[in-house]
């Protein structure tokens, strides 16, 4: 196996432990679904996509502050991820 295959396998195996936690049977979205919403298609493939990832962006992004996190960490909600390369966001979304 060359580094690259084994580099794509390593990216697969994180992005399938992301996929356990977000993972909803009962929400059908993405670009494995028909889609049935206002507009054009979301542009899954693209994590600059507003339409598709803007929560995303805005709540987990790689640009947020420590400090913009201590509020959503410090909430009574489920536990809070930032993610730090956005083009995990499109890995995560096509294997899910």
């Amino acid at each position: 196996m060359s580094q690259k295959d084994r580099a794509s396998q390593d990216d697969y195996q994180l992005v399938e432990v992301v996929q356990l936690e977000i993972t909803n049977p009962n929400i059908e979205v993405g670009s494995g679904y028909e889609w049935t919403g206002k507009g054009a298609e979301p542009q899954w493939d693209n994590f600059k996509s507003t339409k598709a990832y803007d929560h995303i962006e805005r709540h987990h992004g790689p640009k947020l502050t420590p400090e913009q996190l201590r509020g959503r960490m410090a909430s009574k909600n489920k536990n809070q991820g930032q993610w730090l390369n956005a083009d995990d966001w499109v890995k995560a979304q096509q294997l899910t």
